[in-house]
């Protein structure tokens, strides 16, 4: 795990580097020539909140071009499948058993970080990407124990700044989640399972 997020981390430096010698005329696309005076802005994601995840996010802005997101949320059990489970899987929950159960799971919290690079704009408005790392841990109704999920993605954005200090924050992203479970359950997904997270988050700057 260790390992992944060093070359994810990595990458991510790699990319911000080469992108910083881009074309200034490409940032004239979102910028009026007023550089915004939030460095902070507090989010919240609708649509995490359809899994079950009721998070709180603050950005803060590092540089003009560099921001650091973080988040820790609720867990209040799991409600609608996510991508891509929800194509596949005829069990609403994230984790199935090899038996083909539904691991059924109870209240637990979600903790996220997401440095980010705004390849177009600046001063947290415009396009960006960065790397994503999160964790979800699920209590477990009727047995002992922890279930976790770990994810590592790469994920592209577009935040806008509307009517004053009001954000909106569109994303997509593709990697890979890790699943954990208690000792004596065995998952159906061997290995690690490519996900695909995506939302809306809402916010206000300060």
């Amino acid at each position: 795990m260790k390992t992944s997020v060093f070359l994810w981390l990595s990458f991510f430096v790699l990319v911000a580097n080469t992108l910083a010698a881009q074309d200034p005329s490409m940032d004239e696309m979102l910028d009026d020539g007023v550089s915004g005076s939030e460095r902070l802005i507090l989010k919240t994601n609708p649509f995490t909140m359809l899994n079950g995840d009721f998070p709180i996010y603050a950005e803060l802005k590092l540089l003009p071009k560099i921001s650091i997101e973080a988040g820790v949320g609720f867990q209040a059990g799991y409600f609608l499948n996510e991508l891509p489970y929800y194509l596949f899987d005829e069990n609403v929950g994230p984790f199935t058993l090899e038996s083909g159960e539904s691991l059924e799971v109870s209240s637990g919290y979600s903790l996220r970080i997401l440095p980010r690079y705004y390849i177009i704009g600046g001063n947290l408005e415009g396009f960006y990407v960065g790397p994503f790392w999160r964790k979800r841990q699920f209590g477990i109704k009727n047995a002992e124990g922890k279930a976790t999920h770990t994810d590592i993605c790469l994920t592209f954005g577009q935040q806008h700044n509307l009517h004053g200090r009001f954000f909106f924050d569109y994303y997509l992203g593709l990697g890979f989640r890790k699943e954990t479970l208690p000792e004596g359950l065995v998952s159906d997904r061997l290995g690690r399972t490519m996900i695909f997270p995506w939302g809306i988050k809402v916010g206000y700057g300060f």
